[in-house]
């Protein structure tokens, strides 16, 4: 169980460039639209997932739970990048250290649903 847990964090974590990278061009390329807007929307996909995922879940359908589980990963690259956004709007200086703990808390939430994830397949 461990060893699947390692293997698919560091599989998430090659990707979490990628995502990230994604998430703030997306957020870039909708600047048209406010950005309270967009995290609601972003927010309302999150919870639209966790519905999904929980019902993946109570099926066992390994397959559909982790592409979900990409999805509210993704979802929550968005958020993070939106979030960042919104420090840089107001005015605020994007430290080091604030991204640093935004990233910490990325991380921790999505390894938290990791583990979840894998977790309720297994039993």
């Amino acid at each position: 169980m461990i060893s699947a847990i390692c293997y698919l964090l560091s599989e998430y974590m090659e990707s979490f460039e990628t995502q990230w990278a994604i998430a703030l061009k997306k957020t870039k390329v909708t600047s048209k639209i406010p950005l309270d807007t967009k995290q609601e929307n972003v927010l309302d996909q999150i919870k639209y997932n966790k519905a999904r995922l929980k019902e993946a879940l109570k099926s066992k359908n390994k397959t559909v739970a982790w592409a979900i589980y990409k999805a509210l990963v993704q979802s929550r690259a968005r958020l993070f990048a939106l979030k960042l956004q919104q420090t840089k709007n107001n005015g605020t200086m994007i430290t080091e250290g604030l991204a640093e703990k935004e990233v910490r808390a990325y991380v921790k939430d999505c390894k938290r649903l990791a583990r979840a994830v894998n977790s309720s397949l297994k039993h």
